[in-house]
């Protein structure tokens, strides 16, 4: 074969001496490029060029278990060294250098196939098995590829799809043009063109929930991405099937990179194959409206013109398969390392141990010197590999020499001998004394106060499951004072810390406030208008996540008060920070007291605290310790530490759009409702923090991914000059129930511009609902949140507030296309001050919009309580609802007024 092709980067140029076994560069002008007189007679090699450089039309090639690469691929941006070129020895005038032209139409190869080896992947990538290894050698990353492949490793099944587009070739004539003698240096090829065009590579990696869906889960995926004269099959029938049955039986990962076509990013509100297959059906026209250098191409120096005709010394034609064996047996050690690795961090947690009275007799003892030696070993295995790698460079002829000793441990025969270990549950007997303290909590006893102490023991009795994934570390502070707080009254092992926010006043770090996934937001501490706030955002796209955690505690050098905490710093594993601290932190001044002041205040006996995780692969996800609250508020914090957990989130949905559901379908389905009051927990005599409950639900659509549940408030019920202060989150939904709850304190403030995961191509209506608030009534009682400026791509969120009473708010909102089959309105209530009437009317659908009475979801958007109420308590309902409109009120209770409110409604097919 004369031609070959691999993945371009920028250090590649015309005339390069290539090694194509380990992608190697090495001497410059190797080949120098002629010029071909205009007229002159075109060689067969020029020839064939030219039949490319002027093929039209279009071209597909589609391969469901392998692709195959062909030479007529044309790409390639302009050859940069075309104008620079000086001319090669010869007398002839009117020379022109013979190079590529754009085409008219691009060729597009698709390749959708399982994959069991990872050289099988590298094989489809057109990259040597050797450099993945020579590159792990080198910084241990990446697997010289441009995905993480340790999902492939995690997964029972793998798939890989590939699409390829070249636009462009770019390959002048040339001549061979150094001695005999650097050739034996072991350069094969001389790089003498380009590929220019798009590159998009996918790696599929699978979980099953269910072992034996295997064969059932791979067939789905042959449906879902089965690729047919350049276009998937039609997301109907068969495909539509299998699409239910892959993400019912398994979990699925999704690595990806592109050359060319732009920056690529995934529907997040579809199904990660959904999504996919939108991506690859759309690269093909984005490559080539952006196209970049995919490929170079390599010609072997035998095939190269010139007078010296060299023959080549060295030929990796047969190293192939010799090579993929050894990718594949190095990628398993890696593994084995990896693992190895995370087995010691648990045995250190505790939550692992070493497994006893195994009768197999083993190379590694289970102990930590059996490990530790098994660890060592793995990667002496792996340099003995990275060594074969060279010496095939040197002498090609050792791939297939098979009266060669083996010169690596098969991984499989290692994997044998590896020290076993069990979670510490299964090794401790029944007659086992076992503190269940000692598990949750990560310290000594004596380091918690009496009240921690039994904080802790109540966690462990309510939750004895929660020691296995998580950690509490010792809270630093020295006060036995103040409201004892923690993280896990609410929070669940694989629940993800999206933002975090620090409030800093009077040298003291006063509160905090987590945000989760789910939407639920907890406050630590207590928080005014003016503290200066200190915020957090996690990439969770990338999935970061905060793995340390300082914190400086001190005590005011001139008030007779306690420790408390004046600083406040996180970090995650992709590089971001927060640092909540006084504006003028210095550090502590060395010997003496330790004194510094914080905020103008003087601080003594400052001592910064370090927290590293607990737990392998551990980050925070919460915290506890005590904080001052009422007339000593001001305090802060006094003892404070962070909560660790190791868990893996599970996939989420969120954000989605109305359309998503009912896009489609002839026959809209009537997604449940429901009306829920916290009164059936308890009554107004009896408030707590939180009220939750477990609500049963029908789901009409068993076979789609879980839904979304909103939230919104029709019924408000204050007492005793209380400020408005609640949040409606949901903390977990299934395919029959979902724990919905109402908090004290809201979600974060949602305002300004906000982008639709997924653009609309019509006209778009918005609604939008109140869910959760912290409205200060002494300053205001007014709210107002509208959508404004509405278009394709996204709409401004505006919220407003009288006085700037308003701390916090939470917003529900729906976006659907207006020629939908659904319908949105408002009704309004405006009575004046003071009125204890509210209001009622009647409110119309479209004409001829319904057949049938739809079902009407209601929320309130706006109100405003102004008057003398000191116990605001209002809300709304409907009645009466038919296919052309309903009756509804807006209403108060027990001498509460209301000005005025309005309420916006959704109304969706019943049929």
């Amino acid at each position: 074969m004369a031609y070959l092709t691999v993945p371009y980067n920028d250090s590649m140029q015309l005339g390069q001496g290539f090694n194509s076994l380990t992608h190697e560069i090495h001497d410059e002008n190797v080949v120098s490029i002629e010029r071909i007189h205009a007229d002159a007679t075109l060689t067969h090699t020029q020839a064939s060029e030219s039949y490319w450089l002027g093929a039209e039309g279009d071209a597909y090639e589609c391969a469901s278990e392998a692709s195959a690469f062909t030479n007529a691929t044309p790409t390639s941006s302009q050859w940069d060294g075309a104008k620079a070129l000086p001319s090669v020895t010869g007398n002839d005038s009117g020379f022109v250098s013979v190079a590529g032209q754009d085409r008219k139409s691009p060729i597009v190869t698709f390749t959708s196939r399982s994959v069991d080896c990872l050289s099988e992947v590298t094989t489809e990538m057109n990259i040597s098995a050797a450099v993945p290894i020579i590159h792990q050698s080198r910084n241990g990353s990446g697997a010289g590829l441009p995905f993480d492949v340790r999902h492939f490793y995690e997964a029972d099944l793998n798939y890989y799809l590939g699409v390829r587009v070249v636009t462009r070739q770019d390959r002048p004539a040339a001549a061979f043009s150094i001695s005999q003698g650097i050739l034996n240096s072991g350069d094969l090829d001389g790089r003498l063109g380009f590929l220019e065009g798009g590159q998009l590579n996918a790696l599929i990696s699978v979980k099953l929930v269910d072992k034996k869906k295997s064969a059932e889960v791979s067939a789905g995926l042959d449906a879902i991405l089965q690729v047919s004269n350049g276009k998937f099959r039609s997301f109907t029938g068969t495909v539509d099937t299998a699409m239910r049955t892959v993400m019912e039986h398994s979990k699925i990962t999704v690595d990806y990179s592109n050359v060319g076509g732009g920056t690529i990013t995934f529907d997040d509100q579809s199904s990660v194959l959904h999504s996919l297959r939108d991506v690859s059906s759309n690269f093909p026209d984005l490559a080539a409206d952006q196209p970049e250098r995919i490929f170079a191409i390599l010609t072997k120096y035998d095939s190269l013109g010139g007078s010296q005709a060299p023959i080549p010394t060295i030929s990796y034609d047969h190293c192939t398969f010799f090579a993929n064996m050894l990718l594949d047996s190095f990628m398993e050690y890696k593994s084995i390392e990896r693992r190895l690795s995370a087995q010691i961090a648990q045995i250190k947690s505790g939550t692992m141990q070493f497994q006893q009275g195994d009768d197999r007799k083993r190379r590694f003892d289970a102990s930590w010197r059996g490990i530790t030696r098994a660890k060592r070993e793995c990667t002496n295995q792996m340099l003995k590999i990275l060594k074969e790698v060279g010496e095939m460079k040197k002498y090609p002829d050792i791939a297939t020499d098979d009266t060669r000793d083996e010169q690596f441990e098969d991984p499989l025969v290692f994997n044998e001998y590896l020290p076993q270990i069990v979670p510490t549950a299964q090794v401790v007997s029944d007659d086992d004394s076992h503190d269940p303290q000692a598990q949750l909590y990560h310290g000594n006893d004596d380091e918690l106060f009496q009240a921690e102490r039994v904080k802790v023991k109540e966690i462990n009795a309510e939750h004895p499951e929660f020691a296995s994934q998580l950690r509490m570390a010792t809270p630093c502070g020295s006060e036995d004072a103040g409201e004892i707080f923690c993280s896990l009254d609410y929070l669940k092992p694989d629940w993800t810390l999206a933002e975090v926010s620090a409030y800093v006043a009077r040298g003291v770090v006063s509160a905090l406030s987590l945000k989760y996934t789910n939407g639920l937001v907890t406050i630590f501490g207590a928080v005014g208008r003016k503290y200066k706030l200190f915020n957090l955002k996690l990439d969770l796209s990338a999935k970061e996540h905060v793995v340390g955690c300082s914190i400086e505690t001190g005590q005011p050098a001139v008030e007779k008060l306690g420790v408390c905490v004046t600083a406040f710093r996180l970090s995650t594993n992709r590089g971001s920070a927060l640092i909540a601290q006084a504006h003028d932190w210095k550090e502590a001044t060395e010997g003496g007291n330790g004194n510094s002041p914080r905020d103008g205040i003087s601080f003594q006996n400052l001592k910064m605290t370090h927290y590293d995780p607990l737990l392998g692969s551990g980050y925070i996800q919460g915290f506890w310790g005590r904080a001052s609250l009422g007339r000593t508020a001001e305090r802060g914090f006094l003892r404070l530490a962070p909560i660790w957990g190791n868990a893996t989130p599970p996939a989420t949905l969120s954000g989605m759009k109305m359309d998503d559901a009912l896009e489609g379908d002839e026959v809209f389905e009537l997604p449940p409702s429901g009306l829920w009051d916290t009164w059936t927990i308890h009554d107004w005599e009896s408030p707590v923090s939180r009220t939750s409950a477990i609500l049963p639900y029908e789901n009409t659509c068993p076979e789609k991914p879980l839904p979304m549940i909103l939230t919104g408030f029709r019924k408000m019920d204050t007492w005793s000059g209380a400020n408005l202060r609640f949040s409606a989150t949901v903390d977990y939904v299934t395919e029959s129930e979902f724990s919905i709850g109402v908090d004290q304190w809201s979600s974060s403030v949602f305002f300004g511009d906000i982008k639709f995961a997924r653009s609309f191509t019509k006209p778009v209506q918005m609604l939008t609902w109140i869910s959760g608030l912290d409205l200060d009534i002494e300053y205001g009682k007014r709210v107002d949140i509208s959508a404004t400026d509405i278009s394709g791509i996204g709409f401004k969120l505006n919220v407003a507030s009288a006085s700037s009473a308003l701390v916090q708010a939470s917003i529900s909102w729906i976006a659907i296309e207006r020629d939908s089959g659904c319908a949105m309105g408002s009704y309004c209530c405006s009575v004046g001050p003071d009125s204890h009437e509210g209001g009622d009317g009647w409110c119309s659908f479209p004409e001829g919009k319904f057949s049938k009475p739809p079902k009407v979801l209601i929320g309130f958007s706006s109100f405003d309580i102004s008057g003398s109420s000191w116990n605001p308590r209002f809300g709304t309902r409907l009645w009466d609802v038919t296919k052309d409109g309903f009756n509804w009120s807006v209403y108060t209770w027990d001498e509460s007024a209301i000005s005025c409110a309005t309420v916006q409604w959704i109304a969706i097919p019943a049929e």
